[in-house]
C-alpha cells in the first residue's frame, strides 16, 4: 500500500499533513456556514428592519454579570435541551448585520456573551465586509456593536455592544478535550434569522479537520445538530450548559445542512480570546515541515522498524525543523519519524498539528524521532508563520 499525504499549502504552512480520522470527502465540498440571509419574506425584512431603528440605550445603572449555571444530572441519558435551553439561552445573542451597499439584505449570526464589558465572540464571516452590527439580546433588546479583534485564519471574532443596565450572562467554557463521540450537545443560534433557536444531537467525531483560508484547523468537533445559516458563530453545548465549540462550518454537497457540522473546540478558542479581546494580531506556530501519517501497515510494508507515527516528507529552507536538524525524505538518509512531542504519542499528522496550535511563537519543544534504527529526542523552537 502506498502512502498518502495532505499537499502543501501554498502558503508554507508550518504544520500541513494527513488527515487522520476525517472521513473521505469525495462528492462533498466543505462548505463555511455563510451566515447572510437574504430576508425573502416580508416579515424578515421588516423585523430585520426595525432592529436598525432601535437608538442606542444609555445605562445609568450598573452591569451585573453572572456565569451561567452548571448543570447536572442524576444520569447522563436526562440530558435536556429544555434545560440548556434555559440555562444558556440569555448569555447568547443574535447579530443583524448590514452592508450600506445592499439595504434590502441583512446578515444574521450568534454569538457568545464573554464578560460584563459587552465583548462577545463570533466567526469573522459573520462580521466581515459589513458597515454595521448589531445584537439582539433573549428579550428582544437590540444595540450597537463594534468590531474589536478578528482572525480569518480561525474564523473567529470579537465584538463589543454597550449592553442596556440590569443582570447580564455571560458563557460558562468547558474542556473541548474531554469531548467523546457519542456525547449529547446542543447548539444555539439564528438559523434563518429565528433568534435563540436550539437544535439537539450527539457528538459524531473529534479532531476533524477542514480548510480556512488556506489553514488547516484540526481538533474541530463533528456533530449531527442541525446548523444552518444563522448558526455561525453560536455555541456548540454539552449537557452541563458548557461551550465546547463555536460552530462554524458544515460539511455539504447541497450548501444546506446534511447531517454534517464542525465547530472549532473550545480550547483553541480559549488560547486565542485574550489576544482577540486586546484587538492584536494572532501569531501562528510555524514549525516548517510537510508530513505524512504512519500506519501499522505502512510501518510494516517499508519495514520501517515501528508501527506508528508522523514521517517528515519535507522541511522548509531557514525553518525551525530545519534549523533543529530534521530530516526530510529528500535527504540521503531515511526520513525523520516524529513519535512524540513533550512526551506526548503522535499517531497521525493531525495530532501534530493540534498539538502545535496549542502553542505559542517561541516555544521550546522535544520531538522523538525515529531515524534509522535509533530514537533521538530533537528540542526545536517554534516559529512564526512567515506571512506574520
Amino acid at each position: 500500500m502506498t502512502m498518502s499525504s495532505i499537499p502543501v499549502q501554498s502558503d508554507g504552512d508550518g504544520a500541513s499533513g494527513g488527515n487522520g480520522g476525517t472521513p473521505h470527502r469525495t462528492g462533498l465540498s466543505t462548505v463555511i456556514v455563510l451566515s447572510v440571509v437574504v430576508a425573502m419574506l416580508t416579515g424578515v425584512v421588516a423585523g430585520g428592519l426595525a432592529a436598525w431603528a432601535v437608538l442606542r440605550q444609555n445605562p445609568t445603572a450598573p452591569i451585573v454579570a453572572t456565569q451561567t449555571p452548571l448543570i447536572s444530572y442524576t444520569q447522563e441519558s436526562e440530558a435536556s435541551a429544555a434545560a440548556v435551553y434555559q440555562a444558556v439561552a440569555s448569555s447568547v445573542v443574535t447579530i443583524l448585520v448590514r452592508d450600506d451597499d445592499r439595504p434590502r439584505q441583512q446578515g444574521t449570526g450568534a454569538g457568545i456573551i464573554l464578560d460584563k464589558e459587552g465583548h462577545i465572540l463570533t466567526n469573522n464571516h459573520v462580521i466581515s465586509d459589513v458597515d454595521r452590527v448589531m445584537v439582539q439580546l433573549l428579550d428582544g433588546s437590540t444595540v450597537f456593536a463594534e468590531i474589536i479583534g478578528r482572525d480569518p485564519g480561525t474564523d473567529l471574532a470579537v465584538i463589543r455592544a454597550k449592553f442596556p443596565p440590569g443582570a447580564l450572562q455571560v458563557a460558562r467554557f468547558g474542556n473541548s478535550q474531554d469531548v467523546r463521540p457519542g456525547d449529547p450537545v446542543f447548539a444555539i443560534g439564528a438559523p434563518y434569522a429565528l433568534g435563540h433557536s436550539i437544535s439537539a444531537g450527539i457528538v459524531s467525531g473529534v479532531g476533524r479537520t477542514y480548510v480556512n483560508q488556506g489553514r488547516r484547523i484540526n481538533g474541530a468537533i463533528q456533530s449531527d445538530a442541525a446548523i444552518n445559516p444563522g448558526n455561525s458563530g453560536g455555541p456548540l453545548l454539552n449537557a452541563s450548559g458548557e461551550v465546547i465549540g463555536i460552530t462554524t462550518a458544515i460539511q455539504t454537497s447541497t450548501g444546506s445542512f446534511m447531517g454534517v457540522g464542525l465547530s472549532i473546540p473550545s480550547n483553541l478558542v480559549q488560547r486565542l480570546l485574550p489576544q482577540l479581546i486586546r484587538g492584536e494580531d494572532i501569531q501562528r506556530t510555524f514549525l516548517g515541515i510537510r508530513m505524512a501519517t504512519i500506519t501499522p501497515q505502512i510501518a510494516r510494508d517499508r519495514d520501517l522498524g515501528i508501527e506508528r507515527g508522523v514521517q517528515i516528507l519535507q522541511v522548509t529552507p531557514g525553518g525551525p525543523a530545519q534549523k533543529a536538524g530534521l530530516r526530510g525524505s529528500g535527504s540521503s538518509q531515511r526520513a525523520d519519524i516524529i513519535t512524540a512531542i513533550d512526551g506526548v504519542e503522535m499517531k497521525r499528522a493531525g495530532d501534530l498539528i493540534a498539538f502545535i496550535q496549542t502553542k505559542d511563537v517561541g516555544d521550546t519543544i522535544t520531538l522523538t524521532v525515529y531515524r534509522n534504527g535509533e530514537t533521538l529526542d530533537i528540542k526545536v523552537t517554534l516559529g512564526a508563520w512567515p506571512e506574520n
